[in-house]
């Protein structure tokens, strides 16, 4: 089977120290330069796609709730408020009995 299938061959030009480095980090990985160059290319490339969905899901979430969230949060915050006045009428009950020094 011939390796070059599904393969492209390029020709770049990068600055001497880049590419001395690449030479380098490849060496040291043990792999040809062409695989060092493809994983770093797929790398960016995950990278970029990875912070625009990023953006976009900020866009979504970074905007004013709409008036159905708006009505469930009120809600939320309705239950969480009766939760702290029970909790509280619990603990003064419990003061009044257990916690309170006697007089």
């Amino acid at each position: 089977m011939d390796s070059t299938v599904g393969k492209v061959k390029v020709t770049v030009s990068l600055p001497k120290e880049l590419f001395d480095r690449a030479e380098a980090e490849a060496a040291t990985l043990q792999v040809s330069r062409s695989r060092l160059f493809a994983d770093a290319i797929a790398s960016y490339l995950y990278r970029q796609e990875n912070h625009r969905i990023t953006e976009q899901l900020d866009a979504v979430y970074n905007g004013e709730p709409d008036l159905e969230e708006k009505e469930i949060l009120e809600m939320g915050r309705r239950a969480y408020v009766r939760i702290l006045e029970r909790e509280a009428k619990e603990e003064g009950a419990w003061m009044e009995n257990w916690g309170a020094p006697k007089r």
